[in-house]
């Protein structure tokens, strides 16, 4: 392969390769492929499932299992149960539960390796994160929240 062959294809794509400066173009839309992320989630599944398979796993761990598990809610939704009105509303509600986790676990890495003010600031947004999680639980079926900036008394 020749420095013309390379410089002719790069061209061909938009992109000058005597610009040094510019970002690469953004790839084009394509929609979620449901098949290639359950394999992501069964990858990342088997690398961390083995790290948490322990009385006390460490919470870089538990962040890991939980994105697997996400993968594979995510996944799931956009795959086979796109269309699954019954089953749905389950893996949603599964899926927002795998992130609540997360950034519960990524607190706790923060807090461990910062100051006395990270775990002040973990623990206020706990307590803000308690008093979303109410407002979640007691949103209408429509799907809009109280605290969601176009919901209004008069939408009820």
């Amino acid at each position: 392969m020749t420095r013309d062959t390379i410089y002719s294809d790069l061209r061909r794509r938009g992109i000058d390769p005597a610009d040094r400066t510019s970002l690469p173009p953004l790839p084009a839309y394509a929609p979620l492929n449901a098949a290639v992320l359950r394999e992501l989630a069964v990858q990342v599944g088997a690398t961390a499932g083995p790290a948490v398979l322990t009385d006390f796993s460490e919470p870089l761990a538990q962040a890991a299992f939980a994105t697997h598990m996400a993968l594979d809610h995510i996944s799931a939704l956009a795959g086979p149960m796109r269309e699954d009105a019954e089953l749905r509303p389950a893996r949603v509600e599964d899926l927002a539960f795998q992130g609540d986790h997360l950034r519960r676990q990524a607190h706790a890495l923060w807090a461990a390796v910062e100051d006395t003010q990270v775990v002040a600031r973990t623990a206020q947004r706990r307590a803000e994160m308690a008093d979303e999680e109410a407002s979640v639980e007691s949103a209408e079926l429509t799907g809009r929240c109280r605290r969601c900036p176009w919901w209004s008394r008069s939408s009820r």
